[in-house]
């Protein structure tokens, strides 16, 4: 159909196109013929046959375009010979083994300089090899350049193999904030403790089970690691353990190796019969990144502060060792799975998300495994509420019957109460001051006066003896002196 044929001064072939001409046959050994010949193109025929050893004697060639035909067998190994290449195109083919080794002059073609066939899947049970091939393509025309990542550019083999590094800089961060928690903290009461510190510290002491449930999720099964029973300790660590085994799963399908199978890479790049360069198809860009980290940072970063939180709460040197070893133990726990989500988020993505909505897609899929503790929670509360108490979490029924069941009042006192029918409310404030939401002071107090309500209508007719006129009762919300009531 057309052909090119480009001679020097001596009527020597230095370029000879025959690209998409329909030929079939072989190529033949005397192409070796052609000394002078500096660029070849056969692609988009029906050539087959094997590449002839003899093309290995043209030194001067530095472009040569075999793609989109029949060729079989192995490469030549006198095609390594050729040290000046420029561009060696040998996709959609049938070669097998190894492609030799080749020097290449990279002027201007990057990553489509040098193709072949090393990407899966394969059209065979093992790809063809190619150690110095700037881009793979497998037998669906698809291709991805064979560039480094940001992992191996900084001498890690595989996201696998970094991952344990990024395990054990998270355990050195928690270390990091606990050393310095407890340096300020035990240099903030080297003076001699007066009376309000002291009642500053039990109070603290006091709130700490609860802060700490707070931050764990009172709906989780992490915070069975706050309780003391074994049960629920190991129960929390099979589910911590799966919840990483799900995530190294995502890791390895994100490992950029192409001529594997197991991973899930996604080759996004086409390489056309008529053009010489490659190009990218896929369509995720800044816009999808965006929406990525606002969904990364609304549901895991509140998980990596809590945790944080927690890690400066076992510094506190008011606590004695086994509470600041489970306040530290849990805040690893949250950061440690929450930022390991979002490292295996990141790199998921970038190995196979091609579009904005990809993007969001797989960061939702991972996330609903970050739910996997609420769940287990919701499923032991179904199958009995008691395992539970049991195992030392609390349930949604314990949260809601606190203020009445953690309310003490004595037996003279409570008739006092109803008949002087005033209550002194005032130490709900210190709650806001630790950090407790508005809304969760405005709740207690209206549930306090209602079941004060409730006793005064009980009890308006008794008439209380004389001797409990005058007595105080002490009102607790959990480990915490909400209110004095002066009877």
């Amino acid at each position: 159909k057309s052909l090119d044929l480009t001679c020097d001064d001596r009527k020597n072939v230095i370029n000879l196109t025959l690209a998409n001409n329909g030929l079939s046959g072989k190529l033949s050994e005397r192409i070796s013929y052609l000394k002078e010949l500096k660029s070849l193109d056969l692609s988009a025929n029906d050539m087959k046959g094997s590449i002839p050893s003899e093309i290995g004697s043209l030194s001067k060639l530095k472009y040569l375009r075999l793609c989109y035909n029949e060729f079989t067998g192995q490469l030549p190994s006198h095609l390594g010979k050729l040290q000046h290449f420029q561009l060696l195109h040998l996709h959609d083919n049938r070669f097998v083994g190894t492609v030799p080794s080749v020097k290449l002059e990279l002027r201007g073609f990057n990553e489509s300089s040098f193709i072949s066939d090393c990407g899966v899947p394969s059209i065979f049970d093992d790809p063809l090899i190619c150690h110095d091939c700037t881009m793979c393509c497998n037998s669906r025309s698809e291709c991805y350049p064979t560039e480094e990542t940001n992992i191996q550019k900084s001498n890690f083999s595989s996201y696998e193999e970094f991952s344990w590094v990024f395990f054990v800089s998270v355990i050195g961060f928690a270390i990091m904030i606990y050393l310095t928690s407890y340096a300020l903290d035990k240099y903030k009461h080297q003076s001699k403790p007066t009376q309000s510190n002291l009642q500053r510290r039990e109070s603290m002491k006091r709130r700490a089970k609860t802060y700490a449930v707070d931050k764990m999720g009172e709906r989780s099964v992490y915070s069975f690691f706050l309780g003391k029973n074994w049960c629920g300790w190991m129960i929390a660590l099979a589910i911590l353990g799966v919840q990483l085994w799900v995530l190294f799963v995502f890791v390895i399908g994100a490992e950029q190796d192409l001529s594997d199978d197991k991973s899930d890479f996604m080759f996004t790049w086409k390489c056309f019969r008529d053009e010489e360069m490659c190009s990218n198809d896929a369509n995720l860009d800044a816009t999808g990144w965006i929406i990525f980290g606002i969904l990364m940072t609304s549901h895991l970063l509140p998980d990596i502060i809590n945790g944080t939180k927690m890690v400066v709460l076992s510094g506190k040197v008011c606590y004695n060792f086994n509470q600041r070893a489970r306040f530290f133990f849990g805040g690893l726990l949250l950061i440690t799975v929450t930022a390991f989500t979002l490292f295996t988020s990141v790199v998921y993505n970038k190995a196979i998300a091609t579009s904005n909505t990809e993007i969001v897609t797989n960061a939702v899929i991972i996330l609903f495994i970050t739910d996997l503790d609420e769940q287990c929670f919701r499923l032991f509360k179904c199958i009995d509420e008691d395992l539970i108490k049991w195992f030392g979490g609390k349930s949604d029924d314990q949260a809601m019957q606190h203020l009445t069941t953690s309310v003490s009042v004595s037996a003279t006192a409570v008739p006092s109460a109803a008949q002087t029918g005033s209550v002194r409310q005032q130490g709900l404030g210190f709650l806001v001051d630790d950090g407790v939401e508005v809304r969760m002071k405005q709740q207690i107090e209206k549930k306090l006066e209602l079941f004060w309500d409730e006793v005064r209508n009980i009890l308006k007719d008794y008439q209380p003896p004389k001797a409990a006129l005058d007595e105080k009762v002490d009102c607790t919300f959990g480990d915490d002196v909400v209110d004095e009531v002066a009877v």
